[in-house]
């Protein structure tokens, strides 16, 4: 996952985004994670995402479950990816995080 600009042309869709969100779906280290997984799922976040939304640690994100685990390099620039895998023994509440409304 990762946030940014896309453009288009008579190709279909690109922009460094893009290369971003790709880049770290096809890291190595991201597909042994996804291989070694006992389920079906696994979530890579950029680096940009992981300190604008999970660093802070948001109601239903709990930080501590992911691991800086890729580092992707796109010209000339490092960029770090975030793994989480969900447990099979994670106790998950869908309907009550469905239902939660924050008081404004």
């Amino acid at each position: 996952m990762h946030a940014g600009e896309i453009h288009y042309d008579s190709n279909g869709c690109f922009g460094h985004a893009l290369d971003i969100a790709f880049r770290l779906l096809d890291a190595p280290p991201v597909k042994k994670a996804l291989r070694m997984a006992s389920g079906p799922l696994a979530l890579v976040v950029s680096g940009d995402i992981y300190r604008s939304v999970v660093h802070h640690g948001y109601n239903g994100i709990d930080r501590n479950t992911f691991r800086e685990a890729v580092r992707i390099h796109i010209a000339g620039y490092r960029y770090p990816g975030w793994i989480h895998i969900p447990s099979e023994g994670a106790s998950y509440r869908v309907t009550e995080m469905a239902n939660y409304r924050q008081i404004a």
